[in-house]
């Protein structure tokens, strides 16, 4: 819901049964979130060309402009890194 506005009406009720609602007040805005943690990506590689595919999270109120990916490789019980990281911009 973040960056999105959020209104409210009101109803009375009495013994003799509810009002009419009241106009909508005024929307206040949610303020955006970081976006959710995006899911496990595959990896898959050919050759020596190494594809990796995520799909893209919930992005909290305010549009995703960058991704950091990080490569590793596995070496014994720890992940080594083998490249810091690529980024992409999307804007």
């Amino acid at each position: 819901m973040g960056g999105q506005s959020v209104y409210a009406k009101v109803q009375a009720t009495n013994i003799d049964g509810p009002s009419s609602l009241s106009a909508a007040g005024n929307g206040a805005v949610m303020p955006p979130t970081v976006p959710a943690t995006p899911a496990a990506p595959t990896v898959t590689i050919s050759g020596t060309n190494v594809e990796i595919n995520w799909t893209a999270p919930a992005d909290g109120g305010s549009a995703i402009i960058h991704y950091s990916v990080w490569i590793f490789s596995y070496a014994s019980d720890d992940f080594e890194i083998e490249t810091t990281y690529c980024s992409t911009d999307l804007t």
